[in-house]
């Protein structure tokens, strides 16, 4: 019977771990001090999953992938009530910094920002 037993778990496919975060996923803003301010506009984006927020942006990530030093997200977003397409090439010199090159359907340029990771303070 033990041997059955073995056998039944040596059969069961090993479960894969789940996947460890990339390392841009989570709380980012220009500063410690806006990272605190919880309350209005403010520089402040969310990453995590397949989900990339903002003040008056919400995308959900399609498509990451690596690009040399960074990642390139391609997004579905909508922004003040109008669906667009967008992407970010996000990169991480260091591991409490994002420095974030975004593009939104219909802007005329990329915006870059670099901004450090929020501790947990919300």
């Amino acid at each position: 019977m033990l041997r059955l037993v073995g056998l039944a778990f040596a059969l069961v496919p090993a479960v894969p771990a789940l996947a460890a975060p990339a390392p841009y996923e989570g709380e980012w803003s220009t500063s410690a001090a806006a990272c605190a301010d919880s309350d209005g506009p403010n520089d402040t984006i969310q990453i995590r999953g397949d989900r990339y927020t903002g003040y008056e942006l919400h995308c959900r990530i399609r498509r990451a992938a690596q690009a040399g030093k960074g990642w390139r997200l391609l997004m579905s977003c909508e922004a003040e009530g109008e669906r667009l397409k967008g992407s970010a090439v996000v990169t991480s010199p260091r591991p409490d910094m994002l420095t974030v090159e975004q593009t939104l359907e219909g802007s005329p340029k990329p915006t870059r920002t670099t901004l450090v990771r929020c501790k947990a303070v919300r």
